[in-house]
């Protein structure tokens, strides 16, 4: 439907030039079928749009209601059920843990009015004592949650060994930047006997902030004047594509 809108609404703006039939009668006839075609076509969208929308809004009441009335101690829901059909509204919520007094649930029913949910069904299935507790189903939604708490553990660690592999790569890139640097810097400070770059953080003790920076450690034969450093930093910026930089040299 919105793609149809749409290319009637730019065919409109551009002002494409209309079909001009001679036979009027046959003008009035291709006019007919094509309303019928987007009639036709309209109302079916128009309609399932209203049952999405209208769906999406319920499941958003829905989990609202479970997540602020169905909250207990010692006690998690393991699966829930939602039913929105016309003959059937239901919320069906399976859940593990100690068992939650009767008296609490039927409260908990009293607020579904609060929700917009007046003449949904709240049915609560816990313990393994219940009669319509189906073994098997509680296996399955055991494994289901394990599997997609695994998937979870295993996402995270995807995550960490990357933010590793990278930190690594990095620092094996210093390493490879210190033995480039090296003979360019003895010819052009020739006191300097060996360096080592590296990446860190300094860290303010009056604020949260962190500075990233290069810092270079120098050992050099003779003290090195205050220009000299001035200059060494300049072409370390201009070597490294990086402008903060911290000598320490020995």
């Amino acid at each position: 439907m919105f793609i149809s809108l749409a290319t009637f609404l730019v065919v409109r703006l551009l002002k494409y030039p209309k079909k001009v039939f001679l036979d009027k009668q046959q003008e009035t006839k291709v006019t007919r079928y094509v309303s019928i075609i987007v009639f036709f076509t309209i109302v079916p969208s128009l309609f399932l749009s209203y049952n999405l929308i209208r769906s999406s809004y319920f499941k958003e009441r829905v989990n609202k209601f479970i997540n602020n009335e169905l909250v207990f101690t010692n006690t998690q829901i393991i699966n829930k059920t939602i039913t929105d059909t016309r003959d059937k509204k239901e919320i069906k919520v399976l859940l593990l843990g100690d068992p939650i007094p009767e008296t609490m649930i039927e409260h908990a029913k009293l607020k579904l009015d609060q929700y917009n949910l007046k003449g949904v069904n709240l049915v609560v299935q816990q313990g393994l004592g219940q009669e319509n507790m189906d073994i098997n189903e509680l296996k399955s939604l055991l494994m289901q949650d394990l599997y997609k708490n695994s998937e979870e553990v295993l996402r995270i660690q995807a995550i960490q060994i990357d933010s590793l592999k990278r930190n690594l790569e990095l620092y094996k890139g210093y390493d490879k930047l210190t033995t480039d640097l090296l003979p360019e810097m003895k010819v052009l400070f020739p006191s300097i006997e060996k360096a080592s770059c590296s990446h860190t953080y300094i860290m303010h003790t009056t604020q949260q902030a962190t500075d990233t920076v290069m810092l270079v450690y120098l050992k050099s034969k003779n003290t090195l004047s205050g220009e000299e450093q001035a200059k060494l930093k300049e072409w370390l910026a201009a070597r490294t594509n990086m402008e903060n930089i911290k000598l320490l040299i020995e």
